[in-house]
C-alpha cells in the first residue's frame, strides 16, 4: 500500500524558501518607505523655498524666522500679503515624522529655516535617509545667529547650526549659506 504526502523535508525546505521570500520582501518594502519619507522632505523642502521666493518678490527680504514653525505662514510679504498667499494649505509642510534633533542632525527628521534679519540671505534645511538630491548647498551655516535667526519644525530654535553635506544618509539645504 502506498502512502501519498510530503515528507518532513520537503516541508521544511518549502518553509525555509517562503521565510526567505518573505524576508526579501519586508527588507524591500522598509526602502521603499525611506525613499518616500526622502522624496516628502524634498518635495517640502522646495514648496517652502518656492513660497519664500515669492515672497521676496513681494518685498526686499525673507520673511523672519517666526518663533514657531506655522508662524511662518503668517510672516507678511509686503503689498498685504503674507506667507499663506503662497501656500496651497493652511499650513506649512511638516517632516514626515517627529523625530527632530536639536541640535538638527542627519539622523532626526527637522527641518530649519534660518533668515539673517536685514538681508535677503536664508537657508532651508532638512535631514535625508538616503541620498540626497542634487543641486543642494554644501557647506557650515555660519552667518545665522541660532537663537534668533531660525526656527526649527519641531518649534525650538537650535542650540546649535548644523553642516549640509549631500552624503548618504546626511543633511540637504536650500538657500544662502
Amino acid at each position: 500500500m502506498k502512502k501519498s504526502g510530503f515528507t518532513l523535508i520537503e516541508l521544511l525546505v518549502v518553509i525555509m524558501i517562503i521565510g526567505l521570500v518573505s524576508t526579501l520582501a519586508i527588507v524591500s518594502l522598509n526602502s521603499a518607505r525611506e525613499r518616500s519619507r526622502d522624496a516628502k522632505r524634498w518635495s517640502d523642502i522646495r514648496t517652502i523655498q518656492s513660497a519664500i521666493e515669492l515672497c521676496i518678490n513681494e518685498s526686499p527680504n525673507p520673511p523672519a524666522a517666526s518663533a514657531t514653525w506655522n508662524g511662518l505662514i503668517t510672516q507678511p510679504c509686503g503689498s498685504g500679503r503674507t506667507m499663506a498667499d503662497f501656500f496651497a494649505s493652511d499650513s506649512i509642510p511638516v517632516p514626515p515624522t517627529s523625530d527632530c534633533d536639536n541640535p538638527p542632525t542627519a539622523g532626526g527628521d527637522c527641518y530649519m529655516y534660518c533668515q539673517e534679519v536685514g538681508t535677503d540671505n536664508y537657508v532651508l534645511f532638512s535631514s535625508y535617509e538616503g541620498s540626497p538630491p542634487a543641486g543642494g548647498l554644501t557647506g557650515t551655516i555660519a552667518s545665522y545667529a541660532p537663537a534668533t535667526e531660525c526656527i526649527l519644525s519641531s518649534d525650538q530654535r537650535p542650540t546649535a547650526l548644523p553642516d549640509c553635506d549631500l552624503v548618504e544618509g546626511g543633511t540637504f539645504c536650500l538657500g544662502t549659506l
